[in-house]
């Protein structure tokens, strides 16, 4: 989806579509991991991460490939459907083996690391306009872009990671959790505010007066500034031990501020804006999936698919309604509701932080 944002002006230059349908792209890619999110954890928790690793390495070859060779529209949002099938697999794969192999106390950097990943992406996505995009085609960018997929296809690991299923352990709960549900909840809030920064960043960046190779530069640097932060918060709850629903509510407060700056529509602002929202305003899922694994560790798979599906229906929501505002009334008015949706979730974390301290205090008591 990052690719398709970045390469948005290229792509609604050769098939005449608008902001409007470029939001309905970014809200399709996540309706299959919607529908399949819980059901892809169990498949991990049962067969092992292996099988969503290499599934999920031939299902995005098998995306770009189409989006590659797209003769319309409607092939892009093919392509985009096919690609988002693999999201229901990827994450909770990815968490099984960390769960497994990873201690503990460096959990937290681990998570850091790994969702790292997303936001490489958009670096890449952005920097593939201006280098390959603008010089050779938009369908060079997606072409290329196969060699990671592939990569990771060749090195998933041969054989599944031992786990057993949670009817194997005596005495654990076959439910979910309610504070696990509620953290899916504050995901849809969350998600439906970062959910349009990837497709719509650079259009928007046009919008505020950069050139297009300038505005994917700014996707590039506001991503890169990301991983860092993903990183960094994952070593320090490593190092102090803080409550990651803290660390959520700082995150999704201070992003609120970058997507405020985002709707003031001109360069310094903006460029501003995008560091503070992908900073901050996205770095929460790492720290939210571990936080979602000490509610319930004993099902790690279907936990984090749990937890999907509320950032991915509010991903599907988030660019549909800005795609529609953005397209009717400004840019500015798409981020700043984006702003007021962070501060919401932001809210609700905070209730969720003083349910969970009266649960463990009834416990205690």
């Amino acid at each position: 989806m990052a690719l398709i944002g970045a390469m948005a002006p290229e792509l609604q230059a050769e098939f005449g579509f608008g902001d409007a349908e470029l939001g309905m792209i970014a809200a399709l890619y996540f309706v299959p991991a919607i529908v399949l999110g819980r059901y892809g954890g169990m498949l991990v928790d049962r067969l092992g991460p292996a099988v969503g690793l290499r599934a999920t390495g031939a299902i995005v070859i098998a995306c770009l490939l189409v989006a590659a060779t797209a003769e319309s529209f409607a092939m892009l949002l093919v392509g985009s459907f096919i690609g988002a099938t693999s999201m229901a697999l990827a994450t909770p794969a990815s968490n099984v083996v960390l769960v497994h192999h990873v201690p503990e106390k460096h959990r937290g950097l681990a998570f850091g690391l790994k969702q790292s990943a997303v936001p490489l992406a958009a670096t890449l996505s952005g920097l593939a306009l201006p280098l390959i995009a603008l010089r050779a085609g938009w369908r060079w960018a997606f072409a290329v872009m196969i060699v990671f997929p592939l990569a990771s296809l060749l090195l998933a690991p041969a054989t599944p990671v031992e786990h057993r299923s949670v009817g194997e352990w005596p005495g654990v709960r076959l439910r979910p959790p309610r504070a696990l549900l509620l953290l899916a909840g504050v995901g849809v809030f969350a998600a439906m505010a970062v959910g349009t920064l990837n497709p719509f960043l650079v259009r928007a960046g046009i919008e505020a007066g950069f050139s297009a190779g300038a505005a994917g530069v700014v996707l590039s640097v506001a991503a890169a500034s990301l991983i860092v932060t993903r990183v960094a918060w994952g070593a320090v709850l490593d190092r102090t031990g803080a409550d990651p629903l803290r660390v959520i509510f700082l995150l999704l407060a201070v992003g609120s501020l970058g997507y405020a700056m985002l709707a003031a529509g001109t360069m310094v602002p903006f460029a501003i804006g995008a560091i503070i929202a992908y900073a901050f305003g996205w770095a929460w899922p790492g720290v939210q999936f571990l936080a979602g694994l000490r509610l319930w560790p004993e099902n790690p798979g279907e936990a984090t698919g749990i937890l999907q599906m509320g950032a991915f229906l509010g991903a599907t929501i988030g660019p549909l309604v800005f795609g529609v505002l953005a397209e009717r009334i400004s840019f500015a008015a798409g981020y700043t509701a984006s702003a007021v949706v962070a501060a919401v979730a932001a809210g609700l974390v905070a209730l969720l932080i003083r349910d969970v301290r009266r649960t463990r205090a009834a416990c205690v008591a």
